[in-house]
């Protein structure tokens, strides 16, 4: 999906696993697209995760912040792909961490 209406396009991509990356989008598109993909999901896993993103000489990820060598959306799906699979993992890691929590009673 990319939306057109400013200088620099927004997009945002939508993957099989759950994950939601938005780019360059105005509140107002960010709420209106979250609302429409929302009676698709059973339940958000986690909080938002916002990025801070530049262009520069090569691609790069550091502190929290992307760097994107080119204007492509080829470089923007990488990258999205990368953190939603990691922000995937995350709520994998913290759904083990509540279940060894809730079962720590149980004797082996």
């Amino acid at each position: 999906i990319e939306f057109a209406n400013r200088q620099e396009r927004g997009s945002a991509f939508i993957f099989s696993y759950g994950a939601l990356a938005l780019w360059n989008l105005s509140d107002k598109e960010t709420e209106e697209l979250l609302h429409r993909v929302s009676t698709f999901a059973e339940k958000p896993s986690m909080p938002p995760e916002k990025y801070n993103y530049e262009y520069g000489e090569k691609a790069a990820y550091h502190d929290d912040l992307i760097t994107l060598p080119d204007y492509s959306t080829e470089t923007k799906v990488a990258f999205s792909y990368g953190l939603g699979q990691s922000t995937k993992l995350n709520a994998f890691e913290e759904l083990m961490q509540k279940t060894f929590a809730a079962t720590r009673h149980i004797p082996e």
